[in-house]
Order: structure tokens, then sequence, then C-alpha cells
């Protein structure tokens, strides 16, 4: 699901992981950031990683490729 940021010609993307999805490890790895005046957590790059493994979606396998160049950058 991707939402439309008010704020910014920007949208964010809304992943759901499946039951086996440590949720407290992955929002420890998380960073904060700010949308507008709002903190909010931002998924770790090895965390988008692991939720888009396997995914048939064509966005998401056009992403994995950028999300491996930052993660090596990083």
């Amino acid at each position: 699901m991707q939402i439309k940021l008010k704020l910014l010609a920007l949208y964010a993307d809304i992943l759901t992981a499946g039951w086996k999805f440590d949720f407290n490890k992955h929002w420890e790895h998380g960073h904060e950031a700010m949308i507008g005046h709002t903190v909010v957590k931002v998924a770790a790059i090895s965390t988008l990683l692991e939720l888009l493994a396997g995914s048939d979606n064509p966005k998401h396998e056009a992403d994995m490729p950028i999300l491996q160049r930052l993660r090596v950058e990083h």
C-alpha cells in the first residue's frame, strides 16, 4: 500500500510482514526520521531486503538492486 505524504511530493510504502517476522528485532534496527513535525520509524535496509525477498511485485524487483547497492555503500 502507498500513502501520499501531504507535505512532500513523495509516497511512503506501507509493508506488512508475515507471522514469523520478528517485529521487535527489526524495530530496534530501524531509524527515526522527521516527516513534517512528526517523528516516524523507518525500516533499516536489511529489513526492507528481507521483506521484499521473493516478492513478485515488479516495483519490489526494481527496488532490490537499489537497496543492495545502498547497503554496500553504508
